[in-house]
């Protein structure tokens, strides 16, 4: 007897991005002629540096065209160390960073690293259209809590049950654009805490905040650092969306074993 031939479940049972289908359209409706100003995707109206061109340029000429390290070419990791330690006040070495292609892996690898099948990750919603199907996809179950005009501590504490394994915090917030308030991040850490639970913190809109608003990236606050997961991508603050670069910095003594997810992925950037 021939069994039939189904895909997965996990697979059949994801919603197609929204933003990424958006995109699509508006990028065919062009190429027919029409003219349009595209809403859907954080595609930020700026052209990579040439600087950074040129520099892209060299290495190609220079014969950097093969497999690079899994974790990312050490000169960048420093680079990216010596950055987030800057703006966030916590000390990262170069081997808590690993380079992934796009903002947007670095988030899958992370849920990857901490899921169980049937375990739940939080959400707070409104947020990214990726946030659920990366979980979904890990195997997990996405959580969501609505936080619109604020995050309630009782609220949060309310979707908090023994399978929580992972609050989802993106600030600024994609799509309202709101900044996560830093006695909301303070909540957020301290149910983390409390419950034995990690952190994915999603910085990604952190170089378009302007005055007066105040910003706090959540691996700044005390205690925060071992129970944060932090994502951030060229993308947004170097107009360098098709490149696909990005990375994942994580607590001291974890990359290592998260390194195994490229190594059997993508392998390399």
């Amino acid at each position: 007897m021939t069994r039939d031939l189904h895909l997965s479940l996990r697979i059949t049972g994801l919603k197609p991005s929204a933003t990424v289908e958006m995109t699509e359209r508006v990028r065919q409706a062009r190429l027919a002629g029409a003219e349009i100003i595209g809403l859907s995707s954080g595609d930020p109206n700026a052209v990579t540096h040439p600087a950074i061109i040129e520099a892209a340029h060299r290495s190609l000429k220079d014969g950097e065209t093969h497999y690079g390290p899994p974790p990312g070419k050490l000169a960048l990791r420093e680079a990216v160390a010596r950055c987030l330690s800057a703006e966030s006040g916590v000390r990262y070495e170069p081997d808590q960073i690993l380079v992934t292609p796009g903002g947007k892996f670095a988030v899958y690898a992370s849920i990857l690293a901490v899921v169980e099948p049937g375990d739940e990750i939080i959400v707070l919603e409104p947020g990214w259209v990726s946030y659920g199907p990366c979980v979904q996809m890990a195997g997990g179950v996405p959580v969501g809590v609505p936080t619109l005009d604020g995050v309630d501590p009782q609220r949060l504490a309310a979707a908090v049950t023994p399978r929580t394994k992972m609050i989802i915090v993106n600030s600024p917030v994609n799509p309202t654009g709101r900044i996560i308030l830093k006695n909301e991040l303070e909540t957020i850490l301290k149910t983390a805490r409390e419950n034995g639970i990690w952190i994915l913190f999603d910085e990604v809109y952190k170089s378009i905040v302007y005055e007066p608003a105040l910003y706090t990236p959540m691996q700044a606050l005390d205690g925060a650092l071992e129970h944060t997961f932090v994502v951030n991508s060229f993308s947004k603050t170097y107009g360098m969306t098709g490149w696909r670069i990005g990375y994942l910095a994580v607590p001291p003594g974890l990359a290592k074993s998260i390194q195994k997810i490229l190594q059997h992925s993508v392998y390399c950037v």
